[in-house]
């Protein structure tokens, strides 16, 4: 029975994308993460019995990168912002914190640094802007990430949250009239009904109440709550005021709906709606729809009613790209139904590239594809891989082509606007493809947000046969008897040696000051071994080879130069002077003048020592190797 290999790792699952080769005696692992480290085991079976098997360690080490870097922060006068820097690396890196280029050590009450973490106590506008910079370094390499900070001080403005001008609420009902002025640092907000200031009570059972928010609350409404309501909002650097009338009603009225909202992958956004009923009304039920379909409130765990601030709406927990669309908010009693809509925007990685397409000129290819939506930012780059008949795992090409360098703009339809670049149209031209090997190729778009999923395959592609293109690698010396030059290389994969008539040409000669002829062998097939006849008196010296690959259409380039030493002779020195000294009955020190690490005398490489013990006694004889 034939042997079985097979290979585990921490007893359990081969890494994504592992390739067994040879009858399963070799474990390859291309594009090595960090999580591939750990214990693979490989184990020989015979007749289902396990015969032998062997463990080893692997460490995977990397460069300093940045899974969540450092984003633009935007702070109050005064507030305290506690950034964090988190890199991925082995060995575990070193932090060093920038501000506009230059070094950042810890002041008291300024800044405080340390490793990975920069605290600043009390944002100034004066000290702490500037553009901040966390560095990671180990012996690999170093990893930046950089971002804004910005400290923001200004007096209070309605311009973007100014009051509902005219507001309905129903008799009986509630009513909040919201007031969100835009402020640095938190104003303080006083509220007036036709120029009378409104007293902010905090008796619980209290009708008109101001909320933490400093949105004003009004339970239990009546006629005489209509008016004009004024909110002042001030802080240190001035202030606003904004008005709204308030109109009592007798009917179901929404009186705050959901707006636009737009939220990134994974985040969690928020749609208000707040409706005001007639009191002699039974309960009001808010029902929620997304495209015109009810939204399951239990199915995936992505939704869920309540309130933010004080105002019920609806939450969209981890929001995903399939979650954007026209959400639909409904308040119905028994008499009547009011409804408001609003659309969702969900920003993340871009869509999938379409139409991968390729024309094939010998050794070059000039690749096509079709942007996907970038999802609310700019697509920046695209990663592109490959696989061929050979290899039919997922390799990457280039992991950095620029949209940029490779795309054009998407051409908009008169009177639309953007605010961001939007590509349409992509070509790039990849040369030196190897001969005899047929391609597929797949793109996949990178924006702010990551990458998006990769397209599909593009149709295959095939190399016109050539001669080899890629150099032999991995020259050494090799084992055989005395006489004989051995020598092994490392075999190309047949992606890079194709056809049917392959093999290698190895050029060897002495290597002197001023070397002679190269004499040149052929050796046919895959082997990646050769042994030459170099005479017995040729022992333990220095030649000079090199190997190169050659099939059906021609050879292919020489490897360098590398200097590989003849097989070695039987050692023909011996060691003098031989001494011992006792150290108690059972032991012994031995002493010698070894053989002179020379040629002539050690005939190759000196690997030890043998020691032979007589027991004169015994009349026994005990070698031992040192």
């Amino acid at each position: 029975m034939p042997l079985m290999y097979t290979w585990s790792k921490d007893n359990g699952p081969l890494p994504e994308g592992a390739v067994l080769m040879e009858q399963n005696r070799v474990l390859q692992i291309p594009d090595v993460k960090l999580e591939d480290a750990g214990s693979y085991t490989c184990r020989v079976a015979k007749n289902d019995r396990i015969y032998s098997e062997k463990s080893l360690h692997v460490t995977v080490k990397a460069i300093p990168s940045f899974p969540r870097p450092l984003r633009d922060q935007h702070l109050d006068l005064g507030s305290q912002l506690t950034w964090r820097c988190e890199a991925r690396a082995v060995p575990r890196p070193v932090y060093t914190w920038l501000k506009d280029g230059q070094p950042l050590v810890s002041v008291p009450g300024k800044f405080q640094v340390k490793g990975n973490v920069l605290v600043i106590p009390k944002a100034d506008p004066d000290l702490h802007p500037g553009m901040y910079q966390c560095s990671a370094s180990n012996v690999h390499g170093t990893g930046r990430t950089s971002a804004q900070l910005r400290v923001l001080a200004f007096a209070p403005t309605f311009a973007k949250n100014p009051l509902n001008p005219s507001q309905l609420t129903t008799l009986g009902g509630n009513a909040t009239l919201l007031c969100r002025p835009e402020a640095a640092p938190q104003p303080a907000v006083q509220w007036l009904k036709n120029d009378r200031k409104i007293p902010n009570t905090h008796d619980p059972q209290a009708r008109v109440v101001y909320l933490t928010t400093g949105d004003l609350h009004i339970s239990r409404v009546q006629i005489s709550d209509q008016g004009m309501y004024t909110c002042l909002a001030e802080n240190r650097m001035g202030r606003a005021h904004s008005s709204g009338r308030l109109t009592v009603v007798e009917r179901t009225v929404i009186h705050i709906a959901p707006t636009d909202t737009r939220v990134d992958v994974n985040g969690t956004a928020f749609l208000a709606c707040l409706a005001s009923r007639d009191v002699k009304l039974q309960d009001l039920v808010y029902l929620w729809y997304l495209n015109g379909l009810s939204i399951n409130m239990v199915k995936g765990g992505h939704y869920h009613q309540g309130t933010n601030r004080g105002i019920p709406g609806l939450f969209i927990v981890r929001a995903q790209l399939h979650h954007a669309g026209l959400y639909t908010c409904r308040a119905a009693t028994v008499d009547d139904v009011r409804s408001q809509s609003a659309w969702l925007d969900v920003y993340g990685p871009p869509g999938e590239v379409a139409a991968v397409r390729s024309i094939t000129r010998s050794r070059n290819v000039t690749l096509t594809w079709i942007t996907g939506p970038d999802h609310g930012a700019t697509i920046t780059r695209f990663l592109l891989q490959f696989r061929t008949d050979f290899k039919p795992i997922w390799r990457i090409w280039h992991d950095d082509v620029l949209a940029s360098d490779v795309c054009v703009l998407r051409k908009l339809s008169k009177g639309q606007l953007s605010s961001r670049r939007q590509y349409d149209k992509c070509q790039l031209v990849l040369a030196d493809l190897k001969p005899g090997s047929t391609y597929s190729f797949r793109v996949t778009a990178v924006n702010r947000y990551g990458a998006g999923p990769p397209s599909s395959s593009s149709p295959p592609y095939k190399i016109p046969d050539g001669a080899p293109v890629v150099q032999v690698t991995g020259i050494r010396d090799g084992v055989g008897p005395v006489g004989t030059l051995p020598v092994i290389w490392d075999a190309l994969h047949p992606e890079d040696l194709t056809g049917e008539t392959v093999g290698y040409t190895v050029y060897f000669r002495r290597k002197r000051k001023f070397p002679g002829q190269w004499t040149v062998a052929k050796v046919a097939g895959r082997e990646s071994m050769f042994a030459a006849l170099v005479g017995a008196l040729n022992f333990y010296l220095e030649y000079e080879v090199m190997v190169g690959a050659f099939n059906a259409n021609g050879s292919g380039p020489n490897s360098t130069i590398h200097t590989v030493m003849s097989a070695e002779d039987v050692p023909v020195g011996a060691p003098t002077d031989v001494t011992s000294d006792s150290v108690n009955a059972t032991a012994m020190i031995v002493y010698w003048t070894p053989v002179p690490n020379t040629r002539e005398f050690i005939r190759g490489k000196v690997l030890g020592y043998q020691v032979g013990v007589l027991d004169a006694l015994q009349c026994s004889n005990k070698e031992m190797i040192t």
